[in-house]
């Protein structure tokens, strides 16, 4: 039954599953599992919490229980609860790479970024595949300036898999360290992989425009809007490229435009924005 709970894409019948799987069985401890993550994802915190908590007493060496019931404290703030839960899942699981790399991200979440670094390493000496890992400890170097180890750390991760998750953080590497060319041919990559992706095209325009290939970067734009006609990022990006060439009068429109989209929820502005910093960086400032 608890297999059944896996297979099916209808919430309503995973929970009949799982709940009839612990029927038979109790101390279940993957239908616990699998019903206390499916609670969770419903907002039903404390039912998911104490399933949770049972899928760990049940079965104490299954990694993925302490790392979900870890995320669901720090999901709520209770972050001593949390790393406590993590330390106990590294003690009871030493060879789980995921849970390393987990309790490095909370780590950094909560501003403990000096202590991830270790167990993103760990993590991959555990699984050399591990991807995912590498790309963070990579972001981990880059946000204190380390940039040669961040970009070994990513390409080491391409090793593994070209994906655009790996690819766009190491264009923004490239990006902001002048590195237009190479920029540009891993973005290049990643757009090929994700062609409806806005913000990979954007940030496509934004490094040809760095670049100084403004023609380029106002076509490629141009293409977005035409697609999109509400990317606020692509009329910042046009009225910046018309007023590089001292056309004041595009300039202005096109700020005037993207002024016009700002009035969209806060929200989405700002979600919208943050998305594309990720990916590129900040706004070129031409002297």
């Amino acid at each position: 039954m608890n297999n059944l709970g896996t297979l099916t894409r209808h919430p309503e019948d995973a929970e009949h599953y799982y709940r009839t799987a612990l029927d038979t069985n109790p101390q279940h401890n993957r239908a616990l599992f699998n019903l206390g993550n499916l609670l969770k994802s419903q907002g039903k915190k404390e039912e998911a919490e104490a399933l949770l908590r049972d899928s760990i007493r049940f079965g104490p060496h299954f990694a993925d229980a302490y790392s979900s019931l870890a995320s669901l404290y720090a999901e709520q703030k209770r972050f001593a609860e949390a790393n406590e839960v993590y330390l106990q899942g590294i003690e009871s699981c030493p060879d789980s790479s995921d849970l390393h790399n987990n309790y490095g991200v909370f780590l950094v979440d909560t501003g403990e970024g000096d202590l991830a670094a270790a167990h993103y390493q760990h993590a991959v000496r555990l699984k050399p595949a591990h991807y995912v890992a590498m790309v963070n400890l990579g972001r981990l170097l880059r946000s204190s300036s380390e940039n040669k180890e961040a970009e070994s750390w990513y390409k080491k991760a391409l090793q593994v898999t070209r994906k655009v998750d790996i690819l766009t953080p190491l264009g923004a590497l490239y990006y902001n360290t002048g590195r237009y060319e190479e920029a540009l041919q891993v973005y290049r990559e990643a757009a090929t992989q994700q062609p409806d992706s806005t913000d990979i095209w954007l940030a496509l325009a934004q490094v040809l425009a760095m670049a100084g290939r403004s023609k380029e970067a106002e076509k490629m734009t141009l293409g977005i809007i035409s697609k999109q006609g509400s990317c606020i990022e692509c009329y910042r990006l046009l009225s910046a490229i018309y007023s590089k060439r001292g056309n004041y009068t595009e300039c202005i429109s096109n700020e005037d435009l993207a002024q016009c989209f700002t009035k969209k929820p806060q929200t989405f502005v700002s979600s919208s924005m943050a998305r594309l910093l990720e990916l590129i960086g900040p706004w070129p400032q031409w002297t």
